[in-house]
C-alpha cells in the first residue's frame, strides 16, 4: 500500500511499542531468589534505599517527592489522575468522533473537523511535554538505553510535536501562505528548521533503539564466559533481604550496577521499537521534500490534489491519538490501575479504532482524489 495508509499503521505501531513488557507477567517469577533456591549469590543491602510507595518519602537521587499520587504502582488513588487524564480524555473523545466521521464518509465538513485535530492536538501536546519535563520512574519496564519511561515519554512528546507540526503545516489553516514564506529569507529558515528537527525526531526513533541493542550486544560479547550460575548471578542486584526482595526492580550484584545485559522483555521491546519506529518515519518524505524544495512545492501539490491537504492532517492526527492513548494507559499501569497484559490489549483495540479503520475509511471514500508517489516530483513555478 502507500504511504498514507504506512501512516496508520504507523500509530498502531507506535502504541504497540510497550507490547513486549506483557511477557514481564509472564517471566516475573525468573527474576526471584524464591524461585531459584539453589542460586548461590552473596546478598546485602543494596546502596540505596528501598522506597516504600504508600507513604511520601524523599528519592535519594533526584530528591523528588514520592506520594501514592506520583508514583505507585500497588494501584492505590483514583483510577484517573484529573487533571492530567482529563486532557488525554477529551483528545480520546475527539477522536471517537473523529472515526465516527471517517466511517461515515461525510466530508462535507471536514475542514472544520480539521480545525478541531489542530486544537485537540495542541493541546495534548501541551500535557505531554509537562510530562516529559520530569517523568517518574517505572521499575517493572526500566531499562538502559531508549528501554525506560523517561526516554519514552520524551519521545512521545517529542513524536507528537513533530506530527503535530505535519499536520498544522500541510492543513489549509496553516497561517502563512508559500509566496510570504517564499519571499522571506527568515521565515524560509525557520519553515526549514521545523522541518529539519521533524526529520531528526523521526531518525532517532529508529537510531535510539539500534544503538541500545547494539550495546547490550557489544556487552554480552564482551563479558567473560562462566557457569550458568554465575550468569544469573550477574543479571541480579540484590535491593533487600532475600524474604523481602521487590520483584519490579532489576537485580545486579553490587559493583555492576552498569553490566547488566537487556532482559529478554527489553530486548523483545527493542526488536518491536526498530520495526514500529521505521514505521513511525513514514512523514518523512514530506518534511524533508518541503524542507528542500520550499513552500511552494507544497502549494503545487495543493493545487493539483486538493484532497492531500486534508489526508496529511488526517494521518498525522490518527498517529497523535494513538500515541496519546498509549502513553494514557501506560500511566495508568504505572499507577497499577492495568496489568501490563490489559495495556496490551486496550491499546490494541484502541489503535485499531483511532487510526486503522478511519484511515482505511478515508483511503477508500477519497480514490482518486490524492497521490501516492507523484507528488515528490511535481514541477515547482518559481
Amino acid at each position: 500500500m502507500g504511504r498514507e495508509y504506512t501512516a496508520a499503521i504507523l500509530a498502531t505501531c507506535l502504541l504497540l511499542k510497550i507490547y513486549p513488557v506483557v511477557a514481564w507477567t509472564s517471566t516475573r517469577h525468573v527474576t526471584s531468589l524464591k524461585h531459584w533456591p539453589t542460586l548461590k549469590v552473596t546478598i546485602t543491602k543494596a546502596p540505596r534505599a528501598k522506597l516504600n510507595l504508600k507513604a511520601s518519602s524523599r528519592e535519594a537521587e533526584g530528591g523528588r517527592e514520592l506520594t501514592p499520587d506520583s508514583n505507585h504502582e500497588d494501584g492505590s488513588g483514583n483510577f484517573f489522575d484529573f487533571p492530567r487524564d482529563s486532557v488525554s480524555l477529551a483528545y480520546l473523545s475527539f477522536g471517537v468522533c473523529f472515526t465516527v466521521t471517517n466511517l461515515l464518509g461525510n466530508y462535507e465538513h471536514y475542514d472544520t473537523i480539521v480545525r478541531g485535530c489542530l486544537l485537540f492536538g495542541g493541546l495534548s501536546l501541551a500535557a505531554m511535554l509537562v510530562d516529559s519535563v520530569d517523568p517518574p520512574p517505572v521499575p517493572s519496564v526500566d531499562g538502559p538505553g531508549y528501554i525506560n519511561r523517561r526516554t519514552i515519554t520524551r519521545f512521545g512528546a517529542a513524536y507528537m510535536a513533530a506530527a503535530m507540526w505535519v499536520c498544522w503545516r500541510t492543513s489549509p489553516f496553516f497561517f502563512l501562505s508559500a509566496q510570504e514564506i517564499s519571499a522571506s529569507p527568515s521565515l524560509r529558515l525557520l519553515d526549514m528548521g521545523a522541518n529539519l528537527a521533524s526529520a531528526v525526531v523521526f531518525v532517532y526513533g529508529v537510531v535510539a533503539p539500534l544503538v541500545t541493542l547494539a550495546s547490550s550486544h557489544s556487552s554480552s560479547l564482551s563479558a567473560p564466559s562462566s557457569s550458568a550460575s554465575s550468569q544469573f548471578s550477574s543479571l541480579l542486584l540484590p535491593v533487600s533481604e532475600p524474604d523481602d526482595l521487590d520483584h519490579n526492580e532489576p537485580l545486579l550484584l553490587p559493583g555492576k550496577e552498569g553490566a547488566a545485559p537487556l532482559t529478554e522483555v527489553q530486548r523483545l521491546l527493542l526488536n518491536g521499537s526498530i520495526i514500529q519506529n521505521v514505521i513511525g518515519a513514514t512523514f518523512l518524505p514530506v518534511v524533508l521534500t518541503m524542507m528542500l524544495r520550499g513552500p511552494l512545492w507544497w502549494e503545487a501539490v495543493h493545487e493539483q490534489w486538493p484532497m492531500q491537504t486534508l489526508l496529511e492532517p488526517s494521518t498525522s492526527t490518527f498517529a497523535g491519538l494513538s500515541v496519546d492513548s498509549g502513553l494514557l494507559l501506560m500511566r495508568l499501569a504505572s499507577r497499577g490501575k492495568l496489568s501490563w497484559a490489559q495495556v496490551v490489549y486496550f491499546g490494541t483495540a484502541s489503535a485499531v479504532f483511532f487510526a486503522v479503520v478511519p484511515c482505511a475509511c478515508f483511503l477508500y471514500y477519497n480514490d482518486g482524489l490524492f497521490d501516492w508517489f507523484s507528488l515528490y516530483s511535481i514541477p515547482v513555478a518559481w
